[in-house]
Formats: C-alpha cells, structure tokens, sequence
C-alpha cells in the first residue's frame, strides 16, 4: 500500500476518482454527457501521468487488460456513444461490460448479464457435482453445493436488490 500511496495523489491532483484492490486500479470520472470531451482529456492526462510514474518505478500499465466503459441511461449511453481512451500509443475501444471486484457491470448498470454469468457457472458446477455424487455422502455433497454455488449466488447478491423479476428469476 505504501508503493502505490503515490497513485492516489496523482489521481486527485488531477481531479479524478481512484479504487484500488490488489493488483487492480480504477481511475473514473463523473461527467454531463456535454462534457464527455473534456472528461476523456482529463482521463486520457491522468492515465499518462500514471503511465509515467509506473515506468519510473520500474513497473508497467498492460493495456491488454485496460477497459473503459461508459455508464448512463440506455437513452445516454445510445445518443452520445462511448467514445475510446488513448493510453499511449494504444486506443482502448469502450466496451458494453466489464468486471469489477467479480461482478459485471454494464453500460446502463443492470445486472442482467452478471446474473446470466453466474447462472451459467452455478450450473456447470451442478453437472460437475453430479458426476461425483454417487461417491459422496449426502453430508459432503451438501458441503460441496455450498462451497461451489450457494457462495457464487450469494457473492455481491445485495447489488441485485430491486432488479426485475425477470433477472432474479434466473438464480
């Protein structure tokens, strides 16, 4: 923490938003949609001011794994687009989803396509379990739907409260 304590005065001397956890930093702003340019500018600073700190440290930003999303209402997100960040000779296209501390955000913050994924992970987990649950007591194979599913359903399961029927229906 005390190595990258630096980060978080860079990013607030540029007037940006920092989350950092382990190994991973997210650097956000908060913009009217009039104001997209300016916040991709003031972005598109801050990551080089970051960029240079890293190579300074002997360190450096993969862009491979950077993402940018853009979150508003479908009618924002539809009418004014989601525009690229440049991070050095890089252009990272906007995308529709990305994942934040396990749990997959989308443009217009429903949690349809998280509660898809995990759906479908707590189902392969099923059919794995199946195959072994001649061999396990009823006992083991309880502790193991509970290791496997019961905690994916109920990791981030708060972040679902008042989403439609249709997408709680799915866990």
């Amino acid at each position: 923490m005390l190595y990258t304590a630096e980060l978080e005065n860079i990013a607030a001397e540029m007037g940006i938003n920092i989350h950092m956890c382990a190994d991973d930093t997210q650097l956000y702003i908060h913009c009217k949609p009039s104001d997209t340019v300016d916040a991709i500018a003031k972005l598109e600073r801050c990551i080089g001011v970051v960029d240079n700190w890293m190579a300074a440290s002997r360190l450096k930003m993969n862009s491979d794994k950077s993402e940018v999303i853009w979150v508003g209402s479908r009618r924002t997100v539809l009418t004014h687009g989601c525009p690229a960040i440049r991070i050095g000779n890089d252009t990272i296209c906007a995308t529709n989803k990305a994942r934040l501390l396990g749990v997959l955000l989308s443009t217009v913050l429903t949690f349809d396509q998280h509660v898809t994924s995990v759906s479908g992970q707590c189902f392969y987990q099923l059919c794995q379990l199946r195959s072994v649950r001649q061999s396990l007591d009823t006992e083991s194979i309880t502790t193991l739907i509970h290791a496997f599913v019961s905690s994916r359903v109920e990791y981030c399961c708060s972040l679902i409260i008042g989403s439609p029927r249709s997408v709680t229906d799915k866990l």
